[in-house]
């Protein structure tokens, strides 16, 4: 994963995902489909953290919104 820029705000998933309306747990199963908005890992002990920039998460509500926008 590309590292975010470093002047945009970062998140956590519970707070990414509250930002796009969608649960926590729609944003772990996007990850594992390899779908979704762009993240980065970082290594915290036996896990990893994974974190959302505002600018990725609000390029991804624009592309769904054009793609749902089309498919009408």
């Amino acid at each position: 994963m590309q590292a975010p820029k470093t002047d945009d705000e970062l998140m956590l998933t519970s707070t990414a995902a509250a930002l796009i309306g969608v649960a926590a747990q729609t944003m772990y199963i996007w990850r594992t489909q390899g779908r979704g908005p762009k993240y980065s890992t970082i290594p915290s002990g036996k896990s990893v953290i994974h974190l959302y920039a505002r600018s990725d998460l609000e390029a991804f509500m624009t592309e769904r919104a054009q793609r749902l926008a089309v498919a009408k």
